[in-house]
């Protein structure tokens, strides 16, 4: 299983769980994203450097992640999505320098699958720290990964696109009274 088929739940999570008041204000979906994306910040920390640590001289935190962090700092993105053939989404993900090398030295994968997958999980862990940008690029649950400062400045460009983006921001507005 791939880290991004986890947004399949998307639907069993808003279909089941009573989102009460969060769910009003936020929306279904968000909230669904929300929950996964925390599951695996937590998850994460069982088996690789908490990328919220400093680390010191052993190389754990976020210094495990310095090489990974660096290839997106130089404008690179990596686009997966759930549909991608085997042999496209390990291509992807290898073009990521220092990734399978973080994947190899804290887990164990036993198959191209098991690596790959682990090395999806690591990207999702560092957006899910806010070290890396994600943006969602199709319904069936794609998504691009970037720089963080890059994918802030994207939506920031993308604002007013559509009707849905000029509510949520006149949401906000009445919220936050700005």
């Amino acid at each position: 299983m791939r880290p991004s088929d986890l947004l399949a739940a998307e639907p069993a999570v808003t279909g089941k769980v009573e989102l009460v008041y969060e769910g009003e204000q936020e929306g279904a979906q968000a909230v669904a994203r929300a929950l996964v994306g925390r599951a695996v910040a937590a998850i994460f920390k069982r088996y690789f450097p908490d990328p919220a640590e400093k680390g010191g001289a052993g190389g754990g935190g976020r210094q495990a992640y310095a090489e990974v962090l660096g290839w997106f700092a130089k404008g690179n993105h990596v686009e997966l999505d759930p549909a991608m053939p085997f042999d496209a989404y390990a291509r992807a993900l290898d073009r990521v320098d220092g990734l399978r090398e973080v994947v190899r030295k804290h887990s164990s994968p036993a198959t191209p699958a098991e690596a790959a997958s682990a090395m999806e999980f690591v990207l999702e862990a560092l957006h899910q720290h806010s070290m890396l940008g994600k943006d969602l690029v199709a319904e069936g649950g794609g998504a691009r990964y970037g720089d963080i400062m890059g994918s802030v400045l994207g939506q920031l460009g993308r604002l007013g696109d559509d009707d849905d983006e000029d509510d949520d921001f006149e949401d906000y507005r009445r919220r936050y009274g700005s």
